[in-house]
């Protein structure tokens, strides 16, 4: 699965999972992992953290050993870095790889992303919003992916409405700081004479 966070996803994969019984496919997500755990409801927000650090953990874990057991998975995480993409991928050689790319419409997402934050209680960070849209890549097939699906809007429509992110991400995220120079190159003294 690939989409921003509340494009649905979860609902996606749980839609397809009961209309494909057959294929007894497993959920591996953080929300599935959470789901599973047996911990009290944390109040304080230190310790949703760290309960939400576990449950990533845990399911690192998880993917880790589902990538040696010949099974159905749907990794139902957002999966908007190139790099986190190739990395779970390719784990699973041998598997038929597919991505699922979500990317409703930009009012559509929204509606959701609101709706998906008054049922958890918990609002995402803009900046967090922001970084997530300048760095999302779309997959592409070739050595890792047999397929790409986009069962809401097409790859030209995505394409574009990923580029339009991308700009206004850009333009509203500050700076990154600059990096200074190290000046002190020959740190053992000076040259002999």
């Amino acid at each position: 699965m690939v989409g921003m966070p509340g494009a649905g996803k979860t609902h996606w994969a749980r839609s397809h999972m009961t209309q494909n019984p057959e294929r007894r496919y497993n959920l591996l997500g953080t929300r599935t992992v959470l789901d599973c755990m047996k911990v009290p409801s944390p109040t304080a927000p230190t310790q949703r953290e760290q309960v939400l650090q576990q449950a990533t953990q845990c399911l690192s874990q998880l993917i880790r050993v589902a990538a040696r057991r010949r099974r159905n998975y749907i990794l139902d995480q957002a999966n908007v870095y190139s790099s986190a993409q190739r990395r779970k991928l390719l784990r699973f050689g041998g598997f038929r790889r597919r991505a699922v790319v979500l990317c409703p419409p930009d009012e559509e997402w929204k509606r959701r992303l609101s709706e998906l934050q008054k049922e958890e209680g918990e609002e995402v960070p803009e900046i967090s919003l922001l970084k997530v849209k300048v760095s999302f890549s779309l997959p592409q097939c070739g050595d890792i992916l047999e397929e790409v699906l986009f069962p809401e809007l097409a790859r030209p429509e995505a394409e574009r409405l990923l580029s339009g992110y991308k700009e206004e991400a850009r333009r509203l995220l500050p700076a990154p700081p600059r990096r200074k120079k190290s000046r002190a190159r020959n740190r053992k003294g000076p040259p002999p004479p």
